[in-house]
């Protein structure tokens, strides 16, 4: 089965709920959930804020540094981190795709809901991890950079107001970044295993027992398997309108970003602590950029794998003629290969998608520093 085993399988009568924060606010079941919503978007917010002053101030920050790059990030990081809330309030005024996407998924899960909840159960328990593993970047980053920023407005004769004013502001920001990327991770995180949820039912209705146990003439399962598919199908698409441009402007935000920090480190002095900054920053952007695209590319490989058992039902002569039509519909839909998330609203997020992006970013990075010098 798709890394999954039937004998995890426990019983377990209702369908496991949605447990992320973001997703509780878009359900309006919490309002302490709802609270902490638009306060880590407001956080993002002041950081806009916080950035623009330095930019146009004449006491601002980006004032002490003679970098061009670092103002360059600066632009970057004001536009991304207005836009990034904004986004996040968004998914509470487009509600509606996210609950047409549970009442699909719970139409799905009653054709067998102990396989579903066993293998949410499991995934859930390994995005705890990342998302742990992604606070612990963001907190330690945040951290550095706050002394970072106590060192420069020291060293710059900043008067004790503005010092006080900038700082404290700076540790609100910081707390709404820290929790803001974790929170936004578990939801998409969490929203691609449901996706995955009902792949991992169709290949339980075509790889147990029951085909081999069943009647060669009996071709209720496949109808069965096809109809997951097809609401499966409508499950993707509720996601993508509802995150499409959420996480098409992460991708860009964080390419950029990522740029940043190998510009920044190939204008500096390259001693060996900014050496190590940008190993652990690279390390940090890593844990969001791999483990978000393999979930979202997985998605694509779930059913294409699909493709796999199904052609395995071709090569079974002893079956009727009723039954090889529906297993050779069944094939012509999932052969086509398109069905996944899509980048954008625009191409699916393929593992040759994704190998292409990355080679050609690679060699953005690798050429960066000879550009800029």
């Amino acid at each position: 089965m798709l890394s999954f085993s039937v004998q995890n399988i426990v019983n377990i009568k209702k369908p496991i709920q949605p447990s992320s924060i973001l997703s509780q606010s878009i359900l309006r079941k919490s309002k302490s959930a709802r609270i902490v919503h638009l306060a880590v978007s407001l956080g993002f917010v002041l950081r806009s804020f916080t950035v623009y002053y330095d930019l146009t101030s004449e006491d601002g920050i980006s004032k002490a540094s003679s970098n061009n790059i670092s103002k360059y990030y600066a632009i970057w990081l004001l536009i991304y981190s207005f836009v990034f809330p904004c986004s996040l309030i968004a998914l509470i005024f487009n509600s509606t795709h996210y609950f047409e996407f549970l009442n699909i998924w719970k139409n799905i899960v009653k054709r067998n809901e102990n396989v579903i909840n066993a293998y949410i159960t499991t995934k859930r328990k390994f995005s705890y991890r990342i998302i742990l593993l992604a606070f612990i970047y963001e907190t330690a980053l945040n951290f550095i950079q706050l002394i970072q920023l106590v060192d420069l407005l020291t060293r710059n004769n900043f008067s004790l107001y503005f010092q006080v004013i900038r700082i404290g502001s700076q540790v609100l920001v910081l707390i709404s970044i820290a929790f803001g990327w974790s929170l936004f991770m578990y939801f998409i995180l969490e929203t691609c295993i449901y996706m995955h949820s009902a792949f991992v039912l169709i290949d339980y209705h075509l790889d147990n027992n029951k085909l081999n146990q069943l009647d060669s003439n009996d071709i209720e399962q496949i109808i069965l398997a096809r109809n997951t598919y097809s609401e499966s199908i409508k499950l993707i698409s509720c996601a993508d309108n509802l995150l499409s441009f959420l996480i098409t402007g992460f991708y860009i935000f964080f390419v950029g970003y990522c740029f940043a920090i190998i510009g920044q480190f190939s204008m500096s002095d390259g001693t060996f602590i900014d050496v190590l900054t940008v190993i652990f920053r690279l390390f940090g952007e890593t844990i969001y950029i791999g483990s978000m695209t393999h979930y979202l590319v997985n998605i694509n490989k779930l059913s294409d794998k699909i493709f796999e058992k199904v052609y395995s039902l071709t090569l079974n002569r002893s079956r009727t003629v009723e039954y090889n039509d529906e297993i050779n519909l069944f094939l012509l839909r999932v052969g086509r290969n398109d069905v996944g998330f899509r980048f954008a609203n625009l191409f699916v997020m393929t593992p040759a998608f994704v190998s292409s992006l990355a080679t050609i970013s690679l060699t953005l990075v690798l050429t960066l520093p000879s550009l800029l010098h």
